[in-house]
């Protein structure tokens, strides 16, 4: 997807979510966790003070965010988030 975040946005490509836990169990939709994990595809200039806060995410980093956070965009099989900086709970690394 070709698309450039405003400001202190962030685009992500949300990454599925395991359906059965390692033993086999089949995990039901409300017993999932509430955040979401993606995997940066954009990154925003930003703007005003949280600026510096852009500087700390790169394209292809790994993040966790709040599931009810950003608006959500579908193409195809692939979903996106465009997700404000500051709603970025953590970046998971490898």
């Amino acid at each position: 997807m070709n698309i450039k975040p405003i400001g202190n946005r962030v685009v992500v490509e949300l990454l599925k979510q395991a359906q059965t836990t390692a033993s086999g169990f089949i995990i039901a939709t409300e017993e999932k966790t509430e955040q979401q994990k993606g995997k940066i595809v954009s990154v925003g200039a930003g703007f005003g003070e949280e600026k510096d806060l852009m500087s700390e995410f790169t394209v292809g980093q790994t993040v966790l965010f709040g599931k009810y956070g950003g608006e959500e965009i579908k193409e195809g099989d692939i979903t996106y988030k465009i997700i404000n900086a500051k709603d970025i709970l953590a970046v998971l690394e490898d």
